[in-house]
């Protein structure tokens, strides 16, 4: 793949969105950008860029990648370093200074990795790469500064984050309900759809209910949400809340009852009977 091209930064205001953008094509100019799928907040943030959609944006410091194999993980893990840095369009040096490792979770197959990302003016930005093993959903291309970055489709995204909306630990994976809110306003979806992926992803409803459809949920959302940092322009609760629930309530009455025939309207904040 060529180059597609470098942000230009003075390199005393080099930014961790720079460092991430940089680590991530360098990645997709590897010999292993077949066998991931990049995921995640980053994922997400270059959909924003490519949409012109800025203002939803959340600060992250982590690459997301679904991996197609164990073998081939740990041979990007001997090769991380230098594989970084030959790709780097802004000339950062790359130092692997942790990993969690296969045996250090309760995920078997989880991993991840921490680095220093060194500027030319001397500048120390700490990242991580955090991976799982796992089937590869479709990529497509976005558009973020100078920069093309593949990553996941926003289908596979979303369904992720909607699954993380079904458990009592929400309000640790409070980011997640945060992005449903900012993925609601980006396209419209097809209930269709969202079943389908919900069913080829393996995903499953909880027999107990829906965590986030519980009056007695809210003030444990509102407590997580309050004291979450990192949204760059932060809604209030209230609003946040509305918007997510209704959003996601339909959608999990949907599944529940296996009925297709609706689809979101996003400019209009609401879904549509079709067919």
């Amino acid at each position: 793949m060529e180059n597609t091209g470098i942000r230009e930064v003075n390199n005393n205001n080099v930014t961790i969105l720079d460092v991430l953008i940089d680590a991530a094509a360098s990645l997709q100019n590897s010999e292993f950008r077949a066998d991931y799928t990049l995921q995640g907040n980053f994922a997400l943030t270059t959909l924003l860029y490519d949409h012109n959609l800025r203002q939803y944006e959340r600060l992250t410091r982590d690459l997301d990648l679904d991996y197609l194999s164990k073998d081939s993980w740990e041979r990007f893990v001997n090769k991380c370093e230098g594989i970084l840095e030959a790709n780097s369009g802004l000339g950062l040096k790359y130092k692997l200074i942790g990993r969690r490792g296969f045996d250090k979770t309760k995920n078997e197959n989880g991993d991840s990795l921490a680095f220093k990302a060194l500027s030319k003016s001397g500048e120390e930005f700490g990242f991580k790469i955090d991976m799982n093993i796992k089937p590869l959903s479709p990529k497509t291309t976005y558009r973020i500064f100078q920069f093309t970055i593949e990553a996941t489709e926003l289908l596979p995204l979303f369904i992720n984050k909607l699954s993380s909306l079904t458990t009592i630990r929400v309000c640790r994976r409070i980011k997640d309900f945060y992005d449903i809110f900012v993925i609601s306003h980006i396209q419209d979806f097809s209930m269709a759809d969202i079943l389908d992926g919900w069913y080829a992803a393996g995903k499953a409803l909880p027999e107990d209910g829906i965590f986030i459809l519980a009056p007695s949920s809210i003030e444990k959302l509102r407590h997580a949400y309050d004291a979450f940092y990192g949204i760059i322009n932060k809604p209030v609760f209230n609003e946040l809340y509305i918007n997510v629930l209704d959003f996601t309530a339909p959608i999990f009455e949907c599944l529940y009852r296996d009925r297709n025939n609706v689809k979101w309207i996003s400019a209009e904040r609401r879904w549509e009977i079709c067919g």
